[in-house]
């Protein structure tokens, strides 16, 4: 019998090999049929699982909030204050939003769209409008939001007592907050949108939805006529909160209308005269009903003419204004410029007031330091604690450090300025609340009166934040002035303004955009291509 040595080097008869031979060619079909058999399996099982997860992925985010806010700032989430606010909503609101949601969800980054200023990478606001329309729509059945494109659809707008899309004022509205309960409208203006880094959409929905719902809606008036300052950031971000701020030229008005619950006086430079006082008086007291408030900013710059009659005014409710400046070389910045650009006066940082803490629970916050401009702040004097009716409460006071003298001239180093003999020392208050109560069998009526050194509360520079170094300043007048409307009536939560600026990928070079093509487009198929075609070879040779 003829022998037969394979590479192994076993000698096998020819019967014995070809034995073995027919039995290699069962197993290698065999296993071809089973890895084949498994392949299809994990094939079929993959496809159904992918299936099954789609459907019930499906079916859960028709029930549930599937989505992530997965940026630092958490962008996209919308504040307890806004959902507990919704959540208490009992009127039918309509947000309606000018243009086709597709435009809205095609734009990312501020990359994607015009009208914005540019501060470097941002998410859309378009993106962050549609987001924000989503959530306030799943807070409340009582929210409404459509997307309508007025030029394509005249007839809706028609329907709702042909409501206008366009305004007096030259800004273009994104979104009208309509009511169809009341009939009464809101607009948000393009201008909202302009500066990425501030953007205050929640407060104007919020305030849109009050205004729109609430006839009892709670109004400022801003004093005018004796060269007071315009507080224009500060009467945006009042309306923001949803407040109505109007302008009142005290002078030419025969007395300030009952309707209003706060009166805002900032620095100014002529004299308050006798009947201008009386206006004040009366409407303070209310018909001795008391509930109003009125807040003074006076720096250094205020009328310090003789015979203006608002300092003693103030004088009776225990505040005085002093006339020397406050200096704090060790809790002071010089000007210069802001990490954003901008250029930003010399300031000092102040004390929140234990006084006020124990007293409203809400006028002092750890979150940032609060900072007044050095070279115009100037002291007050707390001239009673009690008397009669009448508390006095310190708000704001400066340190240990501070000390006050003549004002120095504002081409010195004011960061600098030494101490001296015969300077004053610290600290000193900044900011006092006169508050004189009624009481009513056990309810309580109060009429507050709270004056600050300074300007820098309600100046456009620090209550803007524009360069990042005044994060306190708006927050703590927000809850100033809640606190103050509060003595006649329920107040409205605040919610700092929200930036958009963020660590977001951009990609403006056409070799940028070549390079994304060729990796998603090229690269990760061929990938894929080539690991298949490995699988494919050793299974050939299975």
């Amino acid at each position: 019998m003829k022998k037969k040595v394979k590479e192994t080097g076993i000698v096998l008869s020819e019967d014995t090999g070809d034995m073995a031979y027919h039995v290699e060619v069962r197993k290698s079909f065999w296993n071809k049929v089973r890895y084949g058999a498994a392949a299809t399996a994990f094939t079929l099982v993959f496809i159904a699982l992918m299936v099954g997860v789609n459907l019930i992925v499906g079916m859960a985010a028709a029930r549930f909030d599937l989505e992530w806010d997965m940026t630092d700032e958490k962008v996209f989430t919308v504040s307890e204050q806004s959902l507990n606010f919704l959540g208490k909503l009992d009127h039918d609101v309509e947000l309606i939003v000018l243009d086709g949601d597709e435009n809205y969800w095609r734009s990312q980054t501020t990359a994607d769209q015009v009208g914005v200023v540019d501060k470097g990478a941002a998410f859309s606001p378009l993106r962050y409008i549609v987001e924000t329309m989503d959530s306030y729509d799943e807070a409340s059945e009582h929210v409404t939001v459509h997307y309508v494109n007025q030029l394509y659809n005249p007839g809706f707008f028609k329907d709702r007592n042909n409501l206008p899309v366009t305004d007096d004022l030259g800004d273009d509205p994104v979104i009208i907050v309509y009511s169809p309960d009341t009939g009464r409208y809101r607009y948000i203006r393009k201008s909202l949108f302009e500066d990425v880094q501030y953007i205050a959409l929640e407060n104007r929905l919020n305030a849109g939805i009050r205004y729109t719902t609430n006839p009892d809606m709670q109004k400022i008036a801003v004093i005018s006529g004796h060269g007071e300052d315009a507080l224009a950031y500060f009467k945006e971000v009042m309306t923001d909160d949803g407040y109505s701020v109007d302008v009142i030229n005290l002078p030419d008005v025969a007395s300030i209308p009952e309707e209003y619950q706060l009166l805002v006086i900032s620095n100014p430079t002529r004299m308050y005269s006798d009947d201008d006082i009386d206006k004040i008086d009366k409407f303070l007291s209310n018909n001795e009903l008391e509930g109003k408030s009125m807040l003074v900013f006076a720096d250094l710059d205020f009328c310090a003419l003789e015979g203006d009659k608002l300092r003693p005014y103030l004088e009776e409710w225990g505040i005085k204004l002093e006339d020397q400046c406050i200096y704090d070389p060790e809790n002071s910045q010089a000007i210069g410029l802001s990490n954003a650009g901008y250029a930003k006066p010399p300031m000092f940082k102040v004390n929140y007031s234990d006084e006020a803490a124990s007293m409203t629970g809400i006028l002092s916050t750890g979150n940032y330091s609060l900072r007044l401009e050095l070279g115009k702040t100037r002291a007050l004097t707390k001239l009673f604690e009690e008397q009669k009716n009448i508390s006095v409460y310190s708000l704001l006071t400066t340190y240990e450090t501070s000390f006050s003298r003549d004002q120095v001239a504002s081409g010195d180093d004011l960061v600098s300025v030494k101490k001296q003999e015969g300077d004053l020392s610290g600290p000193f208050d900044v900011g006092l609340l006169s508050l004189r109560r009624r009481y009513d069998n056990l309810d309580s009526f109060g009429t507050s009166v709270a004056v600050f050194g300074s300007t820098s509360l309600v100046d456009d520079y620090f209550i803007s934040n524009v360069a990042s170094d005044s994060q306190a300043t708006q927050e703590y007048v927000a809850q100033l002035v809640h606190f103050t409307v509060a003595q006649s009536s329920d107040v409205y939560d605040h919610i700092p303004t929200v930036s958009l600026l963020s660590d977001v990928l951009q990609i403006e070079t056409d070799g940028q955009i070549t390079a994304v093509w060729a990796i998603t487009a090229a690269v990760i198929p061929a990938l894929f291509m080539l690991v298949g075609f490995v699988i494919w070879r050793r299974r050939k040779h299975l």
